[in-house]
């Protein structure tokens, strides 16, 4: 599958090359970004055969992998504690993105230009319940203010809400007292 998704982020390329007006292009670019990640995540989640992953592993291995791609590897650090929590395609390929999205974005715009933070992960497993919570908390500049997440305007956050309901759960973005932004996802698996 990843493969196929490399097809269609080439095609997409080739296409931009074409595109004149400036905000087609950005779109077009956005787009193949957003494929190269899913094609990314295919290829560090569960073999075809539909094993489990261990998302513990899966979050800190790719969140120090968005780190350094992003260029923010000497100024933005990242911290994961998470619980084992594993689980099948049916729930990783829709966290993984959610989480990967929630990480950019807070390395995008909570962090501009040259500034310098923090990013915290956790993740946290009620067996007994079936839930889990994702949590990611930065230093960053913080949430504008009147923000909603049901009314963000972002492609990405629009895909991270709908893998959200997949999963039976809800994704919160807010700001913190103490500066930053949190955003929360409780969901089942």
């Amino acid at each position: 599958m990843s493969n196929n998704l490399a097809r269609i982020a080439g095609l997409m390329k080739l296409q931009r090359r074409a595109v004149t007006y400036e905000s087609a292009g950005l779109a077009l670019e956005d787009s193949v970004s957003r494929i190269d990640l899913v094609a990314w995540i295919m290829r560090n989640l569960p073999d075809p055969s539909g094993q489990t992953v261990d998302m513990a592993r899966f979050l800190a291995d790719t969140g120090r992998d968005i780190v350094e791609c992003s260029g923010a590897a000497g100024r933005v650090s990242l911290e994961v504690e998470a619980d084992p929590l594993l689980v099948g395609p049916d729930v990783s390929v829709p966290l993984g993105l959610i989480a990967t999205e929630l990480v950019a974005n807070t390395l995008e715009h909570g962090f501009p230009g040259d500034s310098a933070g923090r990013i915290g992960v956790t993740l946290g497993a009620r067996p007994d319940e079936g839930k889990a919570l994702l949590q990611i908390r930065d230093s960053g500049q913080g949430l504008p203010e009147g923000f909603d997440i049901e009314k963000a305007r972002s492609l990405g956050l629009s895909i991270a809400r709908q893998f959200a309901k997949q999963l039976g759960g809800t994704l919160v973005m807010e700001r913190r007292p103490e500066g930053g932004t949190e955003a929360r996802l409780e969901f089942d698996y």
